[in-house]
């Protein structure tokens, strides 16, 4: 099973390669088809500018999960190259950490901005294309090149994040509590709290039922690295879901206040 994982990551880099030298084709081709009718027919193809735009956008971050998981990024590593093996891998390590902090913070960033496109249809000037569609490519490639570059990683390393995580799970219960309760009317106190902690135990048990599966399915005697990947990923998307769905709630208004009052 860990042997078919691997080869999906290798499928999935397969077609990105193809996707982006398509993409990249098409812009090369645009662009002469362009010049050709500029200056050998003096009429220009107006839409051909933001066309090639797209295309290249769509070609260096789908590309990039192509690099990410060959290890191929540009870098400045004449100073890591002097440093001892162990120093090395911790210096590798902290970059692609620093990478992925970086990158899940610009997806969650840009979330709202691909959701607004979306709801509001807003189209180029010229070509007429929706935005979403070139827009969503950067955190669609980030993501990808998350997931690429975690997947070389150890399973030690999931030690001090499963650390990290309870940490999370203690603090989010308890401001989750106090939320709640300040959401919620006086009156409904009773009924939000035994709501709150039945899905609460509901939320558990279904994490750790999906976990065991995942596990049993995926776990074979030669390691579970990539089993432990799959677990994770699966977890982080169902919680990043969560994340983004906790973003409706807001303190009510004064006026809402009294009303509920």
């Amino acid at each position: 099973m860990i042997d078919q994982l691997l080869r999906g990551a290798r499928a999935v880099v397969s077609v990105l390669r193809v996707v982006a030298g398509v993409l990249l084709a098409a812009s090369v081709l645009l662009n002469f088809a362009n010049v050709v009718g500029r200056y050998f027919f003096n009429a220009s193809i107006f839409w051909a500018e933001e066309i090639m735009l797209f295309l290249m956008v769509g070609c260096v971050f789908l590309g990039n999960g192509v690099v990410a998981w060959s290890g191929r990024q540009i870098r400045m590593d004449v100073i890591v190259g002097m440093m001892p093996p162990k120093a090395r891998a911790a210096a590798d390590l902290f970059s692609e950490l620093l990478f992925i902090a970086a990158a899940l913070l610009i997806v969650w960033f840009a979330w709202p901005v691909i959701r607004d496109l979306w709801a509001f249809d807003q189209r180029s000037q010229s070509a007429e294309v929706p935005l979403v569609i070139p827009q969503a490519l950067i955190p669609i490639g980030l993501l990808l090149m998350v997931l690429l570059t975690a997947l070389g990683w150890s399973v030690w390393f999931f030690a001090p994040a499963m650390v990290f995580a309870g940490l999370g799970m203690g603090l989010g219960s308890t401001s989750l509590s106090v939320i709640l309760l300040d959401l919620a009317p006086v009156s409904e106190h009773s009924s939000a709290s035994a709501s709150l902690q039945l899905s609460d135990v509901l939320g558990s048990v279904i994490g750790i039922a999906v976990a065991s599966a995942l596990f049993a399915t995926l776990h074979t005697a030669g390691g579970d690295r990539h089993t432990y990947i799959a677990i994770w990923s699966v977890l982080a998307g169902v919680a990043a879901l969560v994340i983004l769905s906790g973003r409706r709630c807001r303190a009510p208004s004064a006026n809402e206040d009294v009303t509920a009052r």
